[in-house]
């Protein structure tokens, strides 16, 4: 059983077919680090950019989402007001929490991947870090919006009967979750970092794996059917 299953955005059936866009930007994507020399750093720091700044796009969308399907939903201002109260009280919790998760990785990151100029405080970026990786990598958001474009899609559908709203509702909840795939993801690359800086792996290994976790259509491997 996939532990990451509920984490998957729906999709259509993973087949080569449907993926072949997939793996023809993967293969121009390798193609294009070769030619510019393998630079894993502005890679890492281009996909922790992505995954904060889409990831807490598709987490305020999908709030604004439910909330507003919910308040149509509802009779009555106070429990509108509920309706709002709670997508408030989600916002603020996933603000924190979501992005504290990136801060964190981006003090394991700056000393794996130090941003030239930019010298951490005590251990601690500073503001500055954060200014240079947006000045550098902001052009490749573009790019990952179209990779991760499922998180912007709208999974679910209104019911009116109790039963099916309250399945909805889970769902919804679910969907909060997505953009946390990339979080755990970059768990796992902080320790192969440390892994691959021990022993001394070239960087074209590096970039290719760290690729490869990110934007390889792993969905075609897999059986079943989202």
């Amino acid at each position: 059983m996939n532990p990451m299953a509920d984490l998957e955005p729906q999709t259509e059936s993973a087949s080569w077919r449907t993926a072949g866009p997939d793996l023809l930007a993967f293969v121009a994507g390798l193609i294009g680090a070769a030619w510019s020399g393998w630079n894993t750093s502005a890679l890492v720091w281009s996909l922790w950019l992505s995954s904060l700044v889409i990831g807490y796009v598709s987490i305020v969308v999908t709030i604004l989402r439910g909330a507003w399907t919910a308040n149509a939903e509802t009779a009555g201002q106070r429990s509108k007001l509920l309706t709002w109260g709670g997508g408030a009280f989600l916002l603020a919790f996933f603000t924190v929490h979501f992005g504290g998760f990136h801060w964190g990785h981006s003090i394991f990151l700056q000393s794996f991947f130090p941003v030239e100029g930019t010298s951490p405080r005590n251990g601690i970026p500073s503001a500055t870090l954060y200014l240079e990786v947006m000045k550098q990598n902001a052009w490749f958001l573009p790019l990952a919006l179209v990779a991760q474009r499922d998180l912007f899609r709208k999974r679910t559908k209104t019911a009116t009967d109790a039963k099916t709203l309250k399945k909805l509702h889970e769902e919804r909840g679910r969907e909060l979750f997505v953009p946390y795939r990339n979080v755990v993801r970059l768990h796992l690359l902080i320790f192969f970092f440390a892994l691959a800086m021990g022993l001394k792996l070239p960087a074209m290994l590096i970039y290719v794996v760290v690729y490869a976790v990110y934007f390889f259509p792993w969905r075609i491997l897999r059986r079943n059917k989202f």
